[in-house]
């Protein structure tokens, strides 16, 4: 039986299709639902009831988003059950629909250890729908995620490859700065700001 929940979130997705049809634009931004555990393997610590259900729960949302000529963009999320490119290909892979998308958001994969670039661009190179740009520094022991102004922490060494490797490709979709950064005593604007000119650069490449 289906939650209550979840067709509310199936109605808020009807709400977006409906804005992003009335603004001209065919992708909606979904998230992968809050992460309980994929994790693949030996036994016994192998858990895949998270995954099918993962699966079967986007199926409904996928039905409704191609009957609209809507095409779902999923992004890469600390706390959703994809939360790496390679994750996000695996679930592409075993959909196998057109009208499913990553918006790549490679900072956050850090989370799960995964190497932007080579690794995380390639799983979903062909695929990707979006991008966010961040940086962070990440203390998985600690469970902690500090966030920072671009260059300043552990996605510096990748910027320069992944836009470059963006444009070699002909990837014609967007790329934002997602401003989660503030600095102390200050105000997400001003982290905003702080990140700005290393953005803007890196879009001039």
């Amino acid at each position: 039986m289906v939650a209550p929940a979840y067709r509310e979130h199936i109605t808020t997705l009807q709400r977006c299709i409906n804005v992003a049809q009335a603004l001209g634009t065919n992708l909606v931004r979904i998230f992968s639902f809050r992460k309980e555990m994929v994790l693949f393997g030996a036994e016994p610590v192998i858990s895949e009831g998270a995954w099918a259900t993962l699966m079967n729960r986007l199926e409904e949302p996928l039905q409704i988003a191609d009957a609209a000529g809507i095409t779902l963009v999923m992004e890469t999320a600390i706390s959703g059950n994809v939360t790496s490119a390679l994750l996000a290909r695996k679930l592409i892979d075993a959909l196998d629909v057109p009208h499913l998308k990553v918006l790549w958001d490679p900072c956050s994969s850090l989370y799960c250890t995964e190497v932007p670039y080579p690794d995380g661009y390639e799983a979903i190179r062909e695929h990707i729908a979006h991008v966010h740009l961040k940086d962070g520094v990440v203390n998985l022991p600690a469970a902690t995620f500090d966030f920072c102004a671009m260059r300043q922490g552990q996605m510096d060494p990748y910027y320069n490859d992944i836009v470059d490797a963006l444009k070699r490709d002909g990837y014609e979709g967007a790329i934002s700065l997602e401003s989660v950064y503030t600095p102390v005593g200050g105000t997400r604007e001003d982290g905003f700001r702080e990140s700005l000119p290393v953005f803007m650069e890196l879009m001039g490449r």
